[in-house]
């Protein structure tokens, strides 16, 4: 594998923007599954911790963490150390710091918001999948895309589901709603609309279901739709797109690596003033060019790369590079969605 390829997986793995997030604010968010509430709390010096009525309960959320970074390659703590005290009223509370635990995006983003409007729920599952590098706008086709694509296997409903599977939740005519991460059955990571004042979160699943209007008996369908349900749910196990980049036979042409190179690039500059809102980050313009302008600059350059994966799709190619030039349109299709949304 040449060095530029090797660049090109390695931007996709990196979601190098997330590095660059401010310093954490409080959070806290329960959730509640059945007779089991499970608290949140990230704190000031940036401490995910997991609260709950038992230590049981909480080895479990652990274990489904720990599971979600393994599957993500992410160095990890496989494990932590559970403590209780007694409560106010009696009841012991219990909990358990899983900061080292949970995977290196989550460790960024649990309670984050972003600047702008823009990153959803569709972008943040691809991301934290590690399908897509960056954090910005995604559009329903764009989800849709990777979730029919080789990279994602749709899971039949006896299949038990796992740790940093992408729940894809559809109304009946099959139109995407929302998208979340599993990790267990009392836990799972949203961002819950794209609007700046939505958190990215670990939360319950069956808070955002709730949310999205799924209902018993609508859940992990494969195949017929209930016609009672209004909306659905499909379970997805994906891999990263790196992990199916270096298993091709033979690589992509120098043409294609330098057009990824330069969407890459694009959503990394974007994603920036996306979640800070800050111009003078970027790489390639001045700090003295305002926002504006660079929005401008960007707009063109969006234009031009999507002529040309747009002119490459029409040729023929393998199956593999037609893919791969298709995912490069319907990346810059939600770029330019997300040029719009900042103002």
């Amino acid at each position: 594998m040449n060095r530029s390829f090797s660049l090109i997986l390695l931007s996709v793995a990196a979601v190098a923007l997330i590095a660059d997030l401010p310093a954490h604010a409080k959070f806290e968010k329960s959730s509640s599954v059945g007779d089991q509430t499970i608290h949140v709390e990230r704190d000031l010096s940036g401490r995910i911790i997991l609260s709950a009525a038992s230590c049981d309960i909480l080895e479990s959320q652990v274990t489904g963490l720990s599971d979600w970074s393994t599957k993500l390659g992410d160095n990890h703590s496989a494990g932590a150390a559970c403590t209780c005290e007694e409560g106010n009223e009696g009841n012991e509370k219990c909990q358990v710091d899983v900061t080292k635990v949970v995977p290196d995006v989550v460790r960024k983003l649990q309670g984050f918001l972003p600047e702008y409007t823009g990153p959803n729920c569709w972008n943040a599952a691809l991301v934290i999948g590690k399908i897509v590098p960056e954090l910005r706008y995604s559009d329903p086709s764009e989800m849709t895309f990777w979730l029919d694509s080789p990279l994602c296997r749709e899971l039949p409903a006896d299949e038990k589901s796992k740790a940093g599977d992408i729940v894809a939740v559809r109304d009946k005519d099959g139109v995407e709603q929302h998208a979340y991460i599993y990790v267990t059955e009392q836990i799972a990571f949203s961002k819950n609309g794209a609007e700046n004042t939505a958190p990215y979160t670990l939360e319950s699943p069956w808070n955002v279901l709730f949310r999205y209007d799924v209902r018993e008996g609508c859940r992990k369908v494969l195949g017929d739709v209930d016609p009672r349900c209004p909306n659905y749910t499909n379970f997805y196990d994906c891999e990263p797109l790196d992990d199916f980049m270096s298993g091709l036979k033979t690589a992509p042409t120098q043409k294609f690596q330098e057009t990824s190179s330069e969407v890459s690039d694009v959503e990394m500059q974007l994603s920036n003033l996306a979640l800070h809102g800050d111009h003078k980050k970027y790489l390639f313009f001045s700090t003295k060019q305002n926002p504006s302008a660079l929005k401008a600059a960007l707009t063109n350059r969006i234009a031009v790369l999507r002529m040309i994966s747009e002119e490459e799709v029409k040729k023929p190619h393998t199956a593999d590079e037609e893919f791969l030039w298709k995912s490069l349109t319907v990346r810059l299709d939600s770029t330019a969605q997300q040029i719009k949304d900042i103002e």
